[in-house]
C-alpha cells in the first residue's frame, strides 16, 4: 500500500520520519526508499535516506515539510 505524508525530523531521535497523521509515524532509516515531491518539476522524485555524519537523501535534498509517498 502506498501512503502519503510529510517529511520531518525528530529531534528527540535524531532521525527523521514521514508523519502521517498528528498520531501515525514511520521513523525512516538508511536505505529507506521512498518519492519525494520535487515542487520545481511537480512530479514525485525516487530517492534513498542514508546517514554518514549526517543525513542525505540521494539524487535530491533534504526537504523538512516535503511531501512524501512511501510504499509500506
Amino acid at each position: 500500500m502506498i501512503r502519503k505524508g510529510y517529511l520531518a525530523y525528530n529531534h528527540r531521535y535524531s532521525r527523521y520520519e514521514i508523519v502521517f497523521s498528528t498520531d501515525e509515524t514511520y521513523m525512516l532509516h538508511c536505505g529507506d526508499c521512498f518519492s519525494i515531491y520535487d515542487t520545481d518539476s511537480g512530479h514525485y522524485v525516487p530517492t534513498r535516506i542514508e546517514y554518514d555524519t549526517n543525513w542525505y537523501l540521494i539524487g535530491t535534498s533534504l526537504k523538512t515539510g516535503a511531501l512524501v509517498k512511501i510504499n509500506m
